[in-house]
């Protein structure tokens, strides 16, 4: 792991850190334990040895008295959301702090003031920073429309990077009083000479008929009455949602400046719209996001009847890989080009 996988207690006298210990069965298991280990030298201690799943991101409590960290709920289940955890420093009296809240914490760690620990999480095609109460558990979003990525905190101030569809990395910060101001402007002079169109966010009715978000993009340079080409961009994963964020791979602006209409949809299977979403695409990986791909892809054409649904690719990469050959198998229709990229044929194969 990196960083997030240890600590330091703030009186500098243990290490709290996160490993596998099964030896030449790890790879069939995400079972890791949080351990506890005197910096003075002397045997671990096994902090979580009744969690068959994932423990990890420890953070210890500015007084030192308190851990938390994330506990994963089931073995071996991807996009397994994870339980925000709360004990004694020395693992005793452990507590599940948060409720009903069915979002998947990504990070972890404390305010400077004890009272509360910041987290990051998929939310709605966002990836929010939020504050919960370390006593009830109330979640409170810090942040709106955007991805965080990366942060600290000290005073009460948060520091934090914060990214766009529209914007790449900028360093944000959040003073006490909750009012926040952009601290950078990296490549603002180039920036200022791109057309980046705004997202448009859309839902649609997909597999079962539950509510599914999607992308759409006008092309850079859109002129009413015009038809435009599009791309439909499928995301990997395929837990992996499309959230508004820069990307130096995928990144929808990319097809937009030559031209393009881009649609993107994040289908079941998604982070950020319930654990019940998140599951059913176990053990249907070609059926229900199928599906979504196709219902979002009908409901973003007669949406914006500017998009040439005759002159249209669709990509993917990864699992979006797999999802086009699934579309090159099952509904090869209406297709200028598929691209599949690095994307899995032989599931089957695969599992054995």
């Amino acid at each position: 792991g990196g960083e997030e996988s240890f600590v330091v207690s703030p009186d500098g006298r243990h290490i709290y850190y996160s490993t596998q210990t099964q030896g030449r069965t790890e790879a069939f298991t995400s079972d890791s334990d949080l351990f506890r280990v005197a910096v003075a030298g002397g045997a671990p201690v096994n902090l979580t040895p009744g969690n068959p799943a994932y423990d990890g991101a420890p953070a210890v409590s500015p007084d030192g008295r308190r851990l938390a960290w994330l506990a994963g709920r089931r073995e071996n289940v991807g996009g397994d959301q994870a339980r925000v955890m709360v004990a004694d420093a020395d693992g005793s009296n452990p507590r599940e702090l948060l409720g009903d809240w069915d979002r998947g914490p990504s990070s972890l760690r404390w305010a400077s003031d004890g009272r509360s620990l910041l987290t990051t999480a998929s939310e709605n095609g966002q990836f929010r920073l939020f504050r919960i109460d370390a006593a009830t558990g109330a979640v409170a979003a810090l942040t709106g429309d955007g991805s965080v990525a990366g942060l600290d905190e000290a005073g009460g101030v948060i520091v934090y990077g914060h990214e766009r569809f529209t914007t790449p990395t900028q360093i944000h910060v959040r003073d006490a009083r909750g009012q926040s101001r952009v601290l950078t402007a990296h490549n603002a002079e180039a920036l200022a000479r791109l057309d980046l169109p705004e997202p448009e966010s859309f839902t649609f009715a997909g597999w079962n008929g539950e509510p599914v978000q999607g992308w759409v993009f006008r092309p850079a340079g859109f002129a009413d009455g015009g038809r435009y080409p599009a791309v439909h961009l499928i995301h990997g994963g395929p837990k992996s949602p499309w959230t508004d964020s820069w990307s130096y791979r995928w990144n929808p602006q990319t097809y937009t400046a030559a031209g393009y209409a881009v649609v993107m949809v994040n289908f079941h299977g998604s982070p950020g719209f319930g654990q019940a979403f998140t599951d059913a695409i176990n053990d249907h990986w070609g059926d229900r996001p199928l599906e979504d791909l196709e219902k979002g892809w009908t409901a973003a054409l007669a949406a914006n009847p500017w998009i040439d649904g005759n002159r249209a690719c669709a990509l993917g990469a990864s699992y979006g890989g797999y999802m086009v050959n699934m579309i090159a198998g099952r509904s090869n229709e209406g297709w200028r080009c598929l691209v599949n990229h690095a994307g899995v044929f032989d599931v089957p194969q695969l599992m054995n």
